[in-house]
């Protein structure tokens, strides 16, 4: 996990995970790995950044799962 200021009103935020391979999505949501469903965390995040004027990416590739995250301070 790497946070850090980026000028006097950005904060940058790129936390990685591994995963086991398996990454289920539906309509471009990501779907839960421990229910049946659509998983709540991404989903609060994306929302979260949308509603303060901020922008979240989530990609994955070769077992690493990252998540880039700029939010107005």
């Amino acid at each position: 996990m790497e946070v850090y200021p980026h000028h006097n009103h950005l904060l940058l935020i790129h936390v990685e995970n591994t995963f086991d391979g398996k990454i289920q999505q539906k309509n471009n949501i990501f779907q839960s790995s421990k229910r049946s469903g659509n998983g709540i965390g991404i989903e609060s995040v994306r929302h979260i950044t949308d509603k303060n004027g901020g922008i979240c990416d989530f990609t994955y590739k070769d077992g690493i799962f990252s998540a880039k995250i700029m939010l107005r301070i």
